[in-house]
């Protein structure tokens, strides 16, 4: 594409019937700044305001063809330009070809040689092209042009109605009920949000909890679950220690005793006299003292609970239940099952003392 040179007043004059309201303001704010630089001719004035009524539809013409281009495509034209040499005045047309366009992947449209997007000043000249053919892209542009200026030159009437006081203050009721009735229903609103948000987040805390639970659960030992037994022991008296050898043998009957012979006794006169006695020499009697036999020690008490090994048997123990297992281990019984340990029973002791909790 070839650069572009300066134009001309004539050629800035023309351009102008093509620009919209935004860019004629950036030119006049652009003149004005210049008009500050190089001083304002006497009896001038600079106005400001919209696009004029007659540059109106050119200038909707020009921006219709840019969306149009810029969104379908466009073929090649021509750009005209005049040219003035600055020294001698001299005015020369200049012609630029610009390509058509092609699509790229993304969907733009932009110069098939340089790649380039199509701007509002090829717009300018490429409008031009499709007024002065009669491009059915224009007519199509007048219809919808004309409609929108009827539209806009043909304002509707504003309908003035006539009521009466007590009209107006119902009406002015009926729109305060209106607005209370809507402010109800935005409070309503609010609360029921508030409402959600609090249950929401009343259920998202029982879920933690239940998930703390199950956690605590399943690192919990498991409950070992015994069958009852047939035949549950009762509170009683140890059982008698078997008696030692019997120190002493008793006769059987009295027969065994020896018979006792009769001897019959002599009568007086022939007893001898007092004094033909002789008298009594002092005999030694010996006393013979069997010695006590030794006491018999009581037979030791016995520990009656069974349990057969890697088994667990309910236990009472001082009026309390509890499990025990074949080591003497101790554990609390809780409804039929497995509660807290307790430690482990010392039968000599009758305690049950303190231990650490052995495997299962």
């Amino acid at each position: 594409m070839a650069s572009e040179n300066v134009i001309g007043m004539e050629q800035l004059l023309e351009s102008v019937n093509a620009l919209g309201s935004e860019e004629l303001l950036q030119i006049i704010d652009a003149a004005s700044t210049r008009l500050k630089k190089v001083g304002m001719p006497k009896g001038k004035r600079v106005s400001k305001g919209e696009v004029p009524s007659q540059l109106q539809k050119n200038y909707e013409w020009v921006s219709y063809v840019l969306g149009d281009a810029r969104l379908n495509g466009w073929e090649a034209f021509t750009i005209k330009k005049t040219q003035t040499d600055k020294v001698s005045g001299l005015k020369t047309e200049v012609e630029t070809d610009m390509a058509g366009s092609v699509e790229r992947d993304d969907g733009t449209f932009v110069y098939s040689d340089t790649n380039d997007v199509f701007t509002h000043g090829h717009a300018m000249s490429y409008s031009k092209m499709l007024k002065d053919r009669n491009d059915p892209l224009y007519t199509q542009f007048l219809e919808a042009f004309s409609e929108q200026v009827s539209e806009v030159s043909t304002p509707k009437k504003k309908e003035v109605k006539k009521i009466s006081a007590a009209e107006a203050a119902a009406e002015k009721a009926a729109r305060d009920a209106k607005k209370e009735a809507i402010k109800a229903a935005e409070k309503e609103r609010k609360e029921a949000e508030k409402d959600a948000a609090k249950r929401h987040k009343e259920a998202e805390k029982a879920a933690e909890k239940e998930r703390k639970e199950a956690e605590k659960a399943a690192k919990a030992k498991p409950v070992v679950q015994k069958a009852a037994p047939l035949v549950t022991p009762v509170k009683r008296l140890p059982s008698p220690a078997p008696a030692d050898d019997a120190a002493f043998a008793s006769p059987s009957s009295a027969s065994a005793l020896p018979s006792a012979s009769v001897v019959p006794l002599p009568s007086a006169s022939a007893l001898p006299s007092a004094s033909a006695l002789p008298s009594a020499s002092p005999v030694a009697t010996t006393v013979t003292k069997k010695a006590p036999s030794a006491p018999v020690k009581a037979a030791k008490a016995k520990d009656t609970f069974e349990c057969a090994e890697n088994d667990l048997v309910p236990w009472e123990w001082k009026g309390e239940w509890y499990v025990r297992d074949w080591r003497n281990f101790v554990w609390r019984e809780e409804n039929g099952e497995m509660g807290d340990f307790v430690g482990v029973y010392i039968f000599a002791k009758d305690v049950i003392e303190e231990a650490e909790e052995p495997d299962q």
